[in-house]
């Protein structure tokens, strides 16, 4: 039998063609550009969930939600929230937080009416207030919660880091507050209390209109037998 010549080439033919092309149906990384079959993440292709840069945020590698300053949102990186920048919580631009940097006195007064007087002093403002708390006394304007019978009756302000003696000329009289004053003990004739607390605010009718901060514990009332 003889055998076809054309037959005999083909099978002496090399086998030079590389297997280069990928199959169907094959991945290449776990990636984006999966052809079949694909079940890795929903990202561009880097496998890490994330837009891109491996972080896991909106794509700027901080972690928050996208100025880069770790805060909550308002671009200048402070924390404070309010948006100017000075850390403070009131937006004065102080940077004091409401902190009451300033210096108290208080000293009884008796006759018809027993009074107390409260100085407030404070050379950063620069501002001077005195306060007069009044008993027995049922009402005034302000809107500050104090121990029944005693009540506010005078505050007067001098913009100024000192208060006169004679308390002439104030600037301003303030007639609006909220918060609280607390007493801490009485004498022995329950007439007069030992120390005064305060947490509260003064609407101060400036030009322009400010607040003044009263915030601190402990004033001792000086003339008060508290044994």
């Amino acid at each position: 039998m003889t055998r076809s010549r054309a037959l005999t080439w083909l099978l002496a033919l090399p086998l030079t063609v590389p297997l280069t092309a990928p199959l169907v149906g094959c991945a290449d990384d776990g990636g984006g550009e999966e052809l079949l079959g694909e079940t890795g993440d929903p990202d561009p292709g880097d496998g890490d969930g994330d837009s891109g840069d491996g972080d896991g945020d909106p794509g700027d590698g901080d972690g928050d939600s996208g100025d880069g300053d770790g805060d909550s949102g308002d671009g200048d990186g402070d924390g404070d929230g309010d948006g100017d920048g000075d850390g403070d919580g009131d937006g004065d631009g102080d940077g004091d937080a409401d902190i009451d940097t300033s210096t108290y006195s208080a000293v009884i007064m008796p006759g018809a009416f027993d009074r107390i007087t409260i100085t407030r002093v404070n050379v950063d403002e620069p501002n001077c207030t005195r306060m007069v708390l009044r008993s027995p006394v049922m009402f005034d304007m302000f809107d500050i919660d104090i121990p029944d019978m005693w009540r506010i009756e005078e505050v007067t302000n001098w913009r100024q880091g000192w208060c006169p003696d004679d308390n002439a000329d104030p600037d301003t009289f303030p007639d609006e507050g909220w918060g609280e004053i607390t007493f801490g003990g009485y004498d022995a004739l329950q007439t007069y209390p030992c120390v005064l607390n305060f947490d509260f605010e003064l609407d101060i009718n400036s030009d322009p209109p400010s607040t003044s901060i009263w915030n601190t514990q402990g004033v001792v009332v000086d003339g008060v037998n508290c044994g």
